[in-house]
């Protein structure tokens, strides 16, 4: 982080910070954590990463998930600090100290050191000693101590500079130091692949769609080898009724095949070891057990394709996530899916209310818009959110976000301006966001159903009207 940067976000705290309460710290990613504080007047969250590729600090408005059962270190902070007495920068160091207090007012210091592959947090009691510390390698290859039990003590200073392209110089005056800094880290975090595991999971998700598809195209192979099953039973019929004109040993007999239009001759094959009524039964047996075949096929088929389409659903999910909350909930149902083993209890992650996740704006008659970012959240709005009179909307074909607009009374008559409104968000938070123009289906929501068993997003819609429009994003607070 650039010192310069660094500077100027510990005034910022220390302007409204100083004093404040310790009312939560937890640790959503193994380099990442969050201090939520409250200064006697807001509830402000401190992003804290000692990360040696991006180790930043700054108030962050981001919402990360608390995991169930905290790591180590984390839960160390959580039973020592009460309260933020007082934060200092080290002069010309990228280091940041915490002054803070106990349960019963014993002093600590916090000691945040951003120095890039050597980063690291250290919690240091009144004596000077270090209770413990973030990463307990760190000390190897330097020339201090950091151990718990050992003293802490500061780095050699050596001269530090402010980088060059930096965020403030970059930005500008686009707000306060956090708020820079925060824009300046979300983007390059994405544009280096380190938005939680976003991308792990995205990689995941693309292979099995890859095996899933092929696996779709088989199936469908199998279904057209086995379009041929109703022939069968007309050549059994059709030998059948003529019993009387096959002899016992003949390899074939040349008929008239009534089934064509109009009639023309054919040559049936014949087994020269069976009866006429035998080899009319081979045929009808071929035609049974082609239907036995066609209907597991069918079954088959109906299964890849809902794999197919709940994968694209996290696919496009985890394409237009943001935030680390949101790549949570997708990895939950991965997991559930049985598509990752289960991270155990060390690294369970307490469950995301998906009410605190859903989109929300307001048509231009004033009718309330929500939609869902992921399958869970698209569950809860076309399940739980929607009413049978509100009216529902999603891209059809596409993944994308299950959408509806309440209405005030049951029998009321919504514009038609706010139902394509609220289709062509439907149609902008879909796979076909870029499209000039997307098919989007409207109905109530009484005609959206979930089937038994049916994975996260999917529901069947018996009956709707499609409308075509051009796709709508709202700016990205």
């Amino acid at each position: 982080m650039d010192i310069d940067l660094l500077r100027a976000v510990t005034a910022e705290l220390q302007q409204c910070l100083t004093g404040a309460r310790f009312d939560k710290i937890y640790q959503p990613e193994a380099d990442l954590f969050i201090f939520r504080l409250w200064n006697g007047r807001d509830s402000l969250r401190l992003l804290v990463s000692p990360s040696p590729r991006f180790p930043r600090l700054y108030l962050t408005t981001q919402a990360f998930p608390n995991p169930g059962a905290p790591p180590r270190f984390a839960q160390l902070l959580r039973a020592r600090l009460s309260r933020l007495v007082r934060i200092e920068q080290v002069p010309e160091e990228r280091i940041v100290h915490f002054h803070c207090t106990g349960p019963q007012g014993e002093a600590y210091l916090l000691a945040l050191e951003l120095l890039g592959r050597r980063s690291n947090l250290l919690l240091v009691d009144e004596q000077g000693t270090i209770v413990d510390l973030w990463e307990r390698d760190k000390c190897e290859n330097t020339l201090r101590d950091l151990r718990p039990g050992q003293p802490y003590g500061l780095p050699a200073p050596r001269q530090v500079q402010g980088g060059q392209g930096r965020p403030m110089a970059e930005t500008g005056n686009a707000g306060s130091p956090s708020t820079v800094a925060e824009s300046y880290y979300r983007q390059l975090l994405v544009d280096a692949d380190e938005v939680g595991e976003q991308k792990q999971l995205l990689r995941l998700v693309e292979r099995r769609l890859t095996r899933v598809r092929g696996r779709l195209e088989k199936i469908r192979a199998e279904q057209q080898a086995l379009a041929a099953t109703d022939r069968w039973r007309e050549l059994g019929e059709l030998l059948l009724a003529n019993l009387y004109r096959i002899k016992r040993g003949q390899a074939e007999i040349q008929l008239e095949d009534y089934y064509q239009e109009p009639p023309r001759p054919i040559s049936i094959e014949l087994d020269p070891r069976l009866t006429p009524a035998e080899n009319a039964e081979r045929y009808f047996r071929r035609y049974k057990k082609g239907r036995r075949g066609a209907e597991h096929i069918a079954r088959r088929l109906a299964e890849t394709a809902e794999e197919t389409a709940w994968l694209e659903t996290v696919q496009h999910a985890l394409r237009q996530a943001q935030e680390p909350v949101d790549v949570v909930m997708i990895r939950g149902e991965l997991e559930e899916a049985g598509l990752l083993p289960s991270q155990g209890n060390l690294a369970k992650r307490a469950p995301v209310d998906p009410r605190s996740r859903l989109r929300s704006t307001l048509s231009p008659g004033g009718y309330r818009i929500f939609w869902g970012r992921n399958n869970r959240t698209n569950d809860y709005v076309s399940r739980e959110l929607a009413e049978a009179a509100d009216w529902w909307f999603h891209a059809k074909d596409l993944p994308g976000c299950h959408l509806v607009l309440k209405v005030w009374r049951k029998d009321e008559d919504v514009p038609e301006e706010d139902l394509l409104y609220a289709a062509a968000l439907a149609a902008g938070y879909s796979r076909g966001a870029e499209a000039g123009k997307v098919e989007v289906m409207v109905t109530r929501a009484a005609e959206v159903r979930k089937p038994k068993g049916a994975p996260s997003g999917l529901v069947q819609v018996r009956s709707y009207r499609s409308v075509r429009v051009e796709p709508k994003k709202l700016p990205e607070p």
